[in-house]
This record gives C-alpha cells, structure tokens and sequence, in this order.
C-alpha cells in the first residue's frame, strides 16, 4: 500500500513539474519527486533486503543535489 502512495505522490510532483506556472515551481517540484524516489527505493531496498538499491538511492541523491546547485546557480546568474 505505501508504494502505491509514493507513485501518486511522485505522479502529482512530475505533473506540478509539467504544469507549473514559475521555473522555480517546477525547479522544487522535480526536486520533491527526486526525493520521494529516493525513498521509494531505499524503502524497496529495505523491504526486499536488496543491499544494492541504497546504494542506488545514494548515487541518486548526490546527483539530485548537484543537479539542484546547478539550477540554483543558474537562476541566481552565476552560470551563462
């Protein structure tokens, strides 16, 4: 039942990321799916005793936290 709760709470940030109205909205709303992926699959790891998806999961997060500084530089003006 909970990984049926992540999919709809990552459907709904995937479509705020399609729809929004702002590029920060949609900046925040990838950022918020990436981070309820990465739950999902450390819980799925956990669930299925797979020691291999944390380690998946942590490679996700580094690259959702670069991919976000970039963004955030990006907007701020410090990379064109």
């Amino acid at each position: 039942m909970i990984e049926l709760a992540y999919i709809i709470a990552i459907a709904l940030c995937l479509a705020r990321a399609i729809f929004g109205p702002s590029f920060a909205d949609r900046v925040v709303s990838i950022d918020t799916a990436s981070a309820l992926l990465i739950g999902f699959i450390a819980y799925m790891g956990v669930y299925l005793d797979l020691s291999y998806l944390l380690d998946i999961a942590f490679v996700i997060a580094i690259l959702s936290f670069i991919g976000t500084i970039v963004v955030s530089l990006y907007m701020k003006g410090s990379l064109k």
